[in-house]
């Protein structure tokens, strides 16, 4: 049995962006992809670091080059 996802942060530069995609998400992964989200918590946040500490799993997806995790957030 796979793990299940019960809550997603979302963070980005713009917390109007974040509000976005977490105002979206549901509908296209239901719509889309037929994935039932009816259990699933989407929250924008706006501290990325409580985020990351408080995550199992970290998915980021930006243009920078530099990074926008900091290693002591993790360990």
């Amino acid at each position: 049995m796979l793990p299940t996802i019960k809550k997603v942060q979302v963070a980005a530069l713009n917390p109007v962006n974040a509000k976005k995609f977490v105002n979206g998400i549901r509908y296209k992964l239901q719509s889309e992809f037929e994935i039932s989200t009816q259990d699933i918590l989407f929250e924008a946040v706006e501290d990325l670091e409580i985020a990351v500490k408080e995550s199992d799993i970290i998915i980021t997806v930006t243009p920078s080059r530099a990074p926008i995790i900091k290693k002591n957030w993790i360990f």
